[in-house]
């Protein structure tokens, strides 16, 4: 009996003699133990959240084919109206140009209104949320911007200028500098293709001529004599490669 008081006792001064390492032990385990509670928590919270952008990037992605057909389906009635004007000034042609009829006096009607698909902004702006990649994000963002600048741009030609033919050209261009931006990202949509699918700051911009020129020559694929047309653009597409000319929106320095 007197064995065990004594250990007791022992133990008693042994844990009085340790007790400030001994609760320094218990805070640490403590504050181990919720620390490795709280990063369990942020790792279901941040599976949680890549979850949540998986499945809204999917439910955008599947629907981007049809924001895109809208997209071409605007750009190629904008470029079929500017290659109709166009053609006013080839040789042969029985129309006059609106340009020469304004200068002579005669009230001119702007070229036929093309409805921009708004609808498909809130869908793109979607849609970029969920992107990761910078390159990509600025693909989007080039597109829609190219789209409102064509759009702004054809709505308000002005026939009473002068050199309206080759801001028509202008125009033609920038149509197809839309289509290219927006067939870039058909195969992705379709789940045909994964992966980024940037091509703005990507390819270079030799390729990237070469690919918008190819997008303008298609626009003209259904017209009976589109000869002048092409020699003129192949001209400009020249130009543009020459200067070494960005085909992407630059930074306006104040």
């Amino acid at each position: 009996m007197s064995d065990s008081i004594c250990q007791l006792k022992g133990l008693g001064q042994w844990l009085y003699d340790w007790q400030t390492l001994l609760s320094g032990l218990l805070a640490l385990g403590a504050a181990l133990w919720a620390g490795s509670l709280i990063r369990s928590q942020i790792a279901q919270a941040d599976q949680f959240h890549r979850n949540e952008v998986k499945r809204s990037h999917n439910a955008a992605r599947v629907a981007l084919p049809m924001a895109l057909s809208e997209v071409s389906r605007y750009i190629q009635q904008v470029a079929e109206n500017v290659i109709a004007e166009l053609e006013r000034y080839g040789d042969g042609s029985d129309l006059v140009p609106r340009e020469v009829l304004a200068q002579g006096g005669a009230d001119v009607e702007p070229l036929p209104e093309v409805d921009l698909p708004k609808d498909v902004i809130p869908l793109f702006q979607s849609f970029v949320q969920t992107l990761s990649s910078d390159s990509d994000i600025r693909h989007v963002a080039e597109l829609l911007s190219s789209l409102q600048i064509l759009h702004a741009r054809y709505s308000t030609l002005n026939f009473n200028q002068v050199a309206m033919e080759s801001t028509l050209y202008g125009r033609l261009v920038d149509a197809a500098k839309v289509g290219y931006l927006n067939d870039s990202l058909f195969n992705y949509g379709r789940y045909l293709e994964s992966g980024d699918f940037a091509v703005v700051n990507v390819v270079a911009p030799s390729d990237a001529w070469d690919e918008i020129h190819e997008k303008a020559v298609g626009f003209l694929f259904s017209r009976r004599n589109p000869e002048s047309i092409l020699v003129e653009l192949s001209k400009r597409f020249e130009g543009y490669k020459a200067r070494s000319t960005s085909p992407w929106l630059e930074k306006i320095d104040d």
